[in-house]
This record gives structure tokens, C-alpha cells and sequence, in this order.
């Protein structure tokens, strides 16, 4: 009987020990949407950040298309008026030019203006996705944490359990034990 006794807790602790090996890493198998919020949401910042680059480079570049303008309709005024020997037709070309300029000029200025509009959308866009970025991410290591939390807890309420468990088996084990040396010391005392 001591041998069934013994087989039995070398089983129980053998399982045991497959059980703790298991717990050492609780937190192997999460699988999580939130990881996934979180990279599509930094996938729409980078997106909105090139955008937002661009128009900026755009701007930049209608600026120096319209300063280069505003420059070369000074000077063809400057040209229409120091040159007074300039015939009729030569004058209304000059005038034709700087009307086409000034008409260029004021095209650059709308479409800098709808520019300018459009990259405070986006800015608000990226301001926005910001935002949301921020709050998929303390969503996420809210639950995170309340997971982790509640896995700990789990797991303390296991080894408790697990432990109560061992000390009872260890306690039946003992009092067979007890019961087997006072039979055993019975049976000596009789046999005297």
C-alpha cells in the first residue's frame, strides 16, 4: 500500500510541475485587436504626414512662382514707363504680357488660398488621427492591464488551490501513514 501511496504522489507532482511550467508565462498566448488599431492608426498618421508634406512643398513652390512673377511684372512696368519711344503696338504687347502675368498672379493666389485650406483640413485630419491613436492605445493598455490583473489574480487563486490540495493529500497521506504504525504497533503488542 506504501507503494501505491508513493506512485500516486510522484504522479501528482509530476502533473504538478507540468501545470507550473505552463504558468510561468501567462501571457504567451494574447491575441489582441487593439495591436492592430494601434498599426493601422500609425499607418494613417505616416499617410497624412506625406500629404502633408507635399502641399507644403507645393505651397512653397507657388510662392516662389508668384514672387518671380510679381518681379517680372515690376519690371515690365518699370519697362513701360522709362521706355516712352515705344510704339503703339509694342505698348499694348507689353500691356497684353502684364495682364497675362497679373492674371497668373491672381490664379497662384486662389489656388494658394484653396492650398493653404486644404492643409489646415489635413492638419486637423492628422490632429484628429492623433487623438485616436491616443485613445486606441490607453484603451488598449487599460485592458491590458485589467488582463494582466485578472491573470495574476487567476493565478494566485491556482496556487492556493494547488497548495490546499497538496496539504490535504499530505494530511490523508500522514494519517494513513499514523494508522499504518499504530495497526503496526498494535499487532507488535499483541504478538508479545
Amino acid at each position: 500500500m506504501s507503494d501505491d501511496s508513493v506512485n500516486k504522489y510522484l504522479e501528482e507532482r509530476n502533473r504538478l510541475l507540468l501545470f507550473f511550467s505552463v504558468l510561468d508565462n501567462p501571457l504567451k498566448d494574447i491575441y489582441d485587436d487593439s495591436v492592430y488599431e494601434i498599426k493601422n492608426a500609425k499607418e494613417e498618421l505616416k499617410i497624412l504626414n506625406e500629404r502633408l508634406d507635399q502641399y507644403i512643398n507645393r505651397v512653397a513652390t507657388l510662392e516662389d512662382q508668384k514672387k518671380q512673377l510679381e518681379q517680372d511684372v515690376e519690371e515690365q512696368k518699370n519697362t513701360i514707363l522709362n521706355v516712352s519711344e515705344i510704339g503703339k503696338e509694342e505698348r499694348e504687347e507689353l500691356a497684353d504680357k502684364q495682364q497675362q502675368s497679373t492674371n497668373v498672379i491672381e490664379s497662384l493666389s486662389t489656388t494658394q488660398q484653396m492650398t493653404d485650406e486644404e492643409i489646415e483640413e489635413y492638419k486637423d485630419k492628422l490632429n484628429e488621427a492623433k487623438r485616436e491613436n491616443e485613445r486606441v492605445k490607453n484603451e488598449y493598455d487599460r485592458k491590458h492591464e485589467e488582463w494582466t490583473r485578472q491573470q495574476k489574480l487567476k493565478l494566485e487563486k491556482d496556487r492556493v488551490r494547488i497548495k490546499m490540495d497538496m496539504a490535504r493529500k499530505l494530511f490523508a497521506f500522514l494519517n494513513l501513514r499514523r494508522h499504518d504504525l499504530n495497526v503496526g504497533k498494535k499487532s507488535m503488542n499483541t504478538g508479545r
